[in-house]
């Protein structure tokens, strides 16, 4: 690689949650969206250093700038038929 760290596991550094939730009882208690992990994994990168160790920590809410691409719908959209096919033609 050109001097960029690379990733690696035996880098990562885990942040136990102090307050972990009660976990589900059975399978039947879960469904999509509505029970997650205790911790994620984050991992940043940069052009002037690449991978920075990876961490684990505690789950919490993600913080984007406002100009991210993802949420700028005009950006997602590449060309008419896109908007025609999302919309229907009639309502365009």
């Amino acid at each position: 690689m050109s001097g960029l760290a690379e990733l690696s596991a035996a880098h990562t550094r885990i942040e136990l949650n102090t307050e972990p939730k009660e976990k589900p009882k059975s399978f039947d208690d879960l469904s999509f969206g509505s029970v997650f992990t205790d911790h994620m994994l984050t991992i940043n990168w940069d052009s002037t250093k690449g991978f920075h160790a990876p961490l684990i920590a505690p789950f919490r809410n993600l913080s984007l700038h406002p100009a991210t691409s993802s949420l700028h719908y005009a950006v997602q959209v590449k060309n008419t038929s896109e908007i025609l096919s999302f919309f229907g033609s009639e309502k365009v």
